[in-house]
């Protein structure tokens, strides 16, 4: 599963109230120097708190991913009774689309254990 990257210009009119988007490419080494949100105000903060400032790179090279909407494993579990596909965000760095149509047996989530399940970052896909 490819996702595509977005320019700054593609994120900031992409990214909603609650979402945080994170600079895939900044050289930044903290965390939380890549990532920004829209503030109470209203703006782009990064999640240190410093305000969003569009340098040279940001403009010509940054490319961004808006960050999925995790919920607890309970959560996805229950999406799934209810049909809807979820997404399972391993510590390994693999990420699987489960839905209940497919054979839950040859599911790739008996490699896991029930730590790395319950602890995992899940997505419901809509």
């Amino acid at each position: 599963m490819s996702e595509r990257l977005l320019t700054t210009g593609e994120m900031i009119d992409k990214l909603q109230k609650g979402q945080i988007a994170e600079c895939v490419n900044d050289p930044a080494t903290q965390l939380a120097s890549k990532r920004v949100m829209i503030n109470a105000r209203g703006n782009l903060q990064y999640l240190d708190g410093y305000d969003f400032v569009v340098t040279e790179f940001m403009r010509k090279e940054a490319k961004w991913r808006i960050l999925p909407e995790f919920v607890p494993f309970e959560t996805a579990m229950r999406a799934l009774r209810e049909g809807k596909g979820v997404r399972f965000y391993a510590k390994d760095g693999s990420i699987h689309e489960i839905h209940l149509a497919y054979d839950m047996e040859d599911c790739v989530l008996t490699y896991y254990t029930w730590h790395d399940l319950l602890e995992g970052d899940w997505e419901i896909l809509e």
